[in-house]
């Protein structure tokens, strides 16, 4: 089962990187793990989700970085205790602090830290994980289907503000991105699609494959 996911209406989080070590010390002293557990704090990724390492505490913290992706946090949580239940081969949550923490406006989960010991994990090392985690049964609970332009939007959404191109006098981004089109081309290999612009006239049509 799949739901498609509606747009954002949560109060948005200014989540950038000059205040993101503070509200990671916030989010901490809610966990109760204190907020001096951040000070050795390792950023891993700041992507969709402000990724962080605690070697002291031994925990990995994953801050929503959008109102969009907050919103899909309780799926995340439903689907690893489910992985969970069944054994499967993925990182844990700290099932010691109440998931998720929350506390002005941010929103982030908490899971165990897997040292990195051993050789470099190969294809196939990826393959059986897959395999078993495709063997599991279907969960008992709502996945959201995957719509990669309706998330996109979304963020774009999210965000405080988008620059126009130089010398241009396009719209808005949440506006600008709704002109994209996606059209299947006729002359493409299978599996390409085409991706235009509205604002982008002088540009050619781009293949993606």
């Amino acid at each position: 089962m799949s739901t498609t996911p509606a747009p954002s209406t949560s109060p948005r989080l200014a989540l950038t990187r000059d205040r993101v070590h503070d509200v990671l010390a916030a989010l901490c002293e809610e966990a109760g793990l204190g907020a001096k557990a951040a000070d050795d704090a390792e950023l891993i990724k700041f992507t969709n989700n402000a990724v962080y390492r605690l070697p002291g505490a031994g925990v990995v913290v994953r801050i929503a970085g959008s109102a969009t992706v907050a919103e899909r946090v309780p799926v995340v949580i439903q689907a690893a205790r489910w992985l969970a239940e069944h054994d499967a081969p993925t990182v844990r949550l700290v099932e010691d602090i109440p998931q998720p923490v929350r506390i002005g406006g941010a929103t982030a989960t908490f899971w165990h830290l897997v040292p990195s010991t051993g050789p470099e994990p190969t294809g196939t090392d990826l393959g059986r994980i897959l395999r078993c985690i495709h063997a599991l049964p279907a969960p008992g609970f709502a996945l959201p289907s995957w719509e990669p332009f309706a998330r996109i939007r979304s963020r774009i959404a999210d965000a405080k503000g988008w620059p126009r191109p130089t010398g241009s006098s396009s719209p808005s981004a949440p506006t600008t991105w709704r002109s994209w089109s996606r059209t299947w081309s006729s002359s493409s290999p299978p599996g390409c699609f085409t991706v235009t612009r509205s604002w982008a006239t002088s540009s050619p049509a781009r293949k993606v494959r």
